[in-house]
């Protein structure tokens, strides 16, 4: 016991005046090797001395006290565990920490620990991208910045750094070139100077290509030349056409302008490729990209030909392929090249004329027609002031000399008041006249008296009187609408009269018989007043349902 608690203080003569001591714990690894992380620890301890600003406990020593202390360092890897170790060894200062391992990115965490106070006297961390044995410079210089941090002035020795040179080419070229993690330029690079005697890991990155990491360990003074060739992850296209100010676009979307050189596309997919121009046929295509391959289009849109159609009269109908296009004056700039087209023009009363017309690339196509008119005549006899309607058209009344009509099938009606409605299908024929005579059957009076005797205007209106009927049926409407109110005002001032006279009838003493009678003599004037208006409307009735009556009648 008395052994185990004096060692701390055998290794006390060891700390040199003025110098601070330290204690490194094992560096505690992720992602690494145990092997590694207990290599690099040593590492750290070894440049720590070299440094000659603090005193280290070695390894075996470290272990030897802790072993006669019981102590189990496995786990310890805590700030509190770290100041415990430090106690039990007699040194000011501990160090732990951490290596771990993210993709291929390394990250060194270290902290001092002053034993005393429990605190963090300093903390460093580091991020390295490489092989693990570029770690190695890495843990010098963290050493030597641990030392500085300790109390006293780091006075590095003067290193003497053996280098060679390396030229770097690339295909293609024009890759990014990063060493270590420093982007160092643009492929070719000629006479770089890089450290000899050790491993510098060189990534190339190139648009389209998978990014390359090689290594180069060149020998003091050697010129040493890298080529590397990238393997595509893409594929590129180069886009031309003919004639100029071309619209295209690549699955949708728009190219700002041709040519369009090495487009990169996302390799092993398709495109819908679409050239296009006012006045040509518009180009599509469909490419398949291919990894690595330079794909170029370069169309040649052909030109689309032109019809003009001029007609006398203007205003035809201009039909191409059965479909209508417009009317005359036309032009049209939208005809494929290489087809043969059907042109119709049609006019009403006009005959029609068809043709056709075989187009060459940017062919130009006038047509001027003079047309020639189709004469048919429709002569009518019959009734006079019939009214003539042609398929719902209306021509007037009879008589009329005679009527122009197109070649066709028509549907005529004749109407007059006081005769039943005449209707006849026509065939007119091409340059032929046609006659129609027809005689219309008057209507029977009867029916029409009967039918205004009891409704007023429906006469009219049976004999064709339209509006006639209507006004005769809303006036005699309204009177009746008017004599009926003054019947029940006239009703009104009768119970009113009737009321005021029994009143009269029942008053006792004078002033109520004076008051009384002057009520009832105001009812009774009012009571006339309604019995004359009320005969006046009467009156007005039987005098318009006479009137709608014999209007029927004579």
């Amino acid at each position: 016991m008395f052994f185990r608690r004096c060692m701390p203080l055998l290794f006390m003569p060891m700390v040199l005046i003025g110098q601070e001591s330290i204690a490194v714990l094992n560096l505690e690894g992720t992602g690494i090797s145990e092997s590694e992380a207990i290599g690099l620890t040593d590492r750290f301890r070894t440049d720590l001395v070299r440094t000659n600003l603090v005193t280290v406990v070695e390894r075996g020593q470290m272990e030897s006290i802790l072993a006669e202390q019981d102590f189990q360092l496995a786990g310890c890897t805590s700030e509190e565990c770290a100041v415990e170790v430090g106690q039990l060894l007699g040194v000011t200062l501990m160090v732990a920490g951490t290596i771990g391992k993210i993709g291929s990115t390394y990250i060194i965490d270290i902290r001092m620990i002053d034993v005393e106070s429990g605190r963090i006297r300093m903390s460093l961390k580091k991020d390295y991208r490489g092989e693990v044995d570029g770690l190695l410079p890495i843990i010098t210089d963290l050493a030597n910045e641990l030392a500085g941090g300790s109390g006293r002035e780091i006075v590095p020795p003067t290193p003497v750094v053996r280098s060679a040179t390396v030229s770097i080419s690339s295909d293609p070229s024009g890759a990014e070139v990063m060493m270590e993690g420093v982007e160092i330029g643009v492929t070719p690079i000629f006479n770089f100077e890089v450290i000899a005697d050790r491993r510098n890991v060189i990534s190339f990155a190139h648009a389209g290509y998978a990014v390359l990491d090689t290594a180069v360990n060149a020998a003091s003074g050697q010129d040493f030349q890298l080529h590397a060739t990238l393997i595509p992850v893409a594929s590129w296209l180069s886009v031309s056409a003919t004639p100029k100010n071309v619209a295209v676009t690549i699955s949708g979307r728009r190219v700002p302008r041709l040519p369009l050189r090495d487009e990169m596309l996302e390799a092993d997919s398709s495109y819908a490729i679409s050239f296009s121009k006012k006045g040509f046929q518009s180009y599509d295509t469909l490419l398949y990209a291919i990894r690595g391959d330079h794909h170029e289009l370069n169309p040649h849109l052909v030109e689309n030909s032109f019809l003009t159609v001029g007609t006398d009269p203007s205003g035809a109908q201009v039909l191409i392929n059965g479909r209508v296009f417009g009317k005359s004056p036309f032009q049209y700039r939208e005809l494929l090249s290489g087809g043969t087209y059907a042109i119709s023009i049609q006019y009403p009363q006009y005959r029609t004329i068809d043709t056709t017309i075989t187009t060459t690339a940017g062919s130009r196509h006038e047509l001027s027609i003079l047309m020639n008119r189709i004469t048919n005549w429709l002569f009518i006899q019959g009734d006079k002031g019939a009214q003539v309607i042609i398929d719902s058209k209306n021509y007037g009344y009879l008589p009329i000399n005679k009527i122009e009509l197109p070649t066709g099938s028509y549907q005529l009606d004749f109407t007059k008041p006081e005769y039943f409605p005449y209707s006849e299908q026509v065939q007119i024929e091409e340059n032929n006249e046609s006659v129609l005579e027809f005689n219309m059957k008057k209507k029977p009076k009867l029916p029409a008296l009967a039918a205004s005797l009891i409704l007023p205007g429906t006469g009219q209106l049976y004999q064709g009187y339209r509006k006639k009927g209507i006004v005769m049926f809303l006036g005699v409407a309204g009177l009746a609408y008017f004599a009926a109110q003054s019947e029940i005002s006239f009703r009104a001032d009768v119970d009113t009269f009737e009321a005021d006279r029994a009143i009269y009838r029942a008053a006792g003493d004078l002033n109520e018989i004076e008051a009384a009678r002057l009520n009832m003599e105001t009812s009774f004037n009012a009571m006339k007043e309604s019995e004359r208006s009320r005969n006046t409307l009467w009156g007005l009735l039987a005098g318009a349902w006479t009137i709608n009556i014999l209007d029927v009648a004579f």
